[in-house]
């Protein structure tokens, strides 16, 4: 073998190895990415718009304000009681009074404005769970009747003079509305009453002759007299007819 083959095969062997070592180490690198640079969102020029904020709730367990409620004005007409007025707006009859600063609550004007004091309502609290209780069983009790009227005819002034006569009518038990209620004489003179509320206690004075009724005076409107000689029995009826009482002249 001459000098240039020896040559010629040691660089073919050389070149044989680079190649494989070439190989061998494009087989053995991970596979890297060519990285890529995106382009980065531009901020809008136009500011956002802050979101609206709600209304917050008043706090748990704690009540709302309270609203005021409107006074109402009742104007006294013709009949109008302060018992009657009471019933008619669920108020009582001395709350009414203290509202209006009322000297004398029998006495009322036609036209006069009263100031009707709302009703009491509690404000709403929150609950809170009740313990547990074993029920006792207990005795039933009789429920209480009502209170019976109680009117006396108490006087009869002057009888037989009709400018002077008077009866005297006197509450001694419940208040009573005595409209429709009537006073006779036995010879087919009867009085029918207005309306017209006799408190516990209070009286009421009956006129025969003519004058303008209060709540105190009630005028009749006969020319004669009413209680003459000739009447024994002064009788007193409820709207139903049924006797209430009565009262002897002789």
């Amino acid at each position: 073998m001459t000098r240039q083959q020896v040559i010629f095969i040691l660089a073919l062997n050389a070149l044989i190895s680079l190649a494989i070592s070439l190989l061998v180490v494009w087989l053995v690198s991970p596979r890297i990415a060519p990285s890529v640079t995106l382009p980065q969102a531009m901020p809008s020029a136009t500011s956002a718009t802050e979101p609206t904020p709600l209304p917050q709730a008043s706090p748990a367990g704690q009540p709302s304000p309270p609203m005021t409620p409107t006074p109402i004005i009742h104007v006294v007409k013709p009949g109008d009681t302060l018992f009657w007025i009471a019933e008619k707006y669920n108020v009582s009859r001395e709350s009414i009074i203290e509202e209006n600063n009322l000297a004398d609550p029998d006495i009322l004007a036609v036209g006069q404005e009263l100031i009707i004091p709302p009703l009491e309502v509690e404000a709403a609290l929150p609950t809170e769970p009740l313990p547990s209780y074993t029920a006792t069983p207990v005795e039933p009790t009789a429920t209480p009747t009502e209170e019976a009227f109680h009117l006396e005819i108490t006087d009869i002034v002057a009888p037989g003079r009709q400018e002077a006569e008077v009866v005297v009518l006197t509450n001694r038990g419940r208040d009573v509305r005595l409209q429709g209620w009537t006073l006779s004489n036995g010879r087919g003179q009867v009085y029918t009453f207005p309306n017209l509320t006799l408190f516990r206690g209070n009286s009421v004075r009956i006129y025969t002759t003519k004058g303008r009724n209060t709540p105190s005076d009630l005028y009749w409107g006969l020319d004669s007299a009413a209680w003459g000689p000739e009447v024994e029995v002064v009788t007193l009826k409820d709207s139903e007819g049924n006797v209430q009482t009565t009262y002897e002249l002789h």
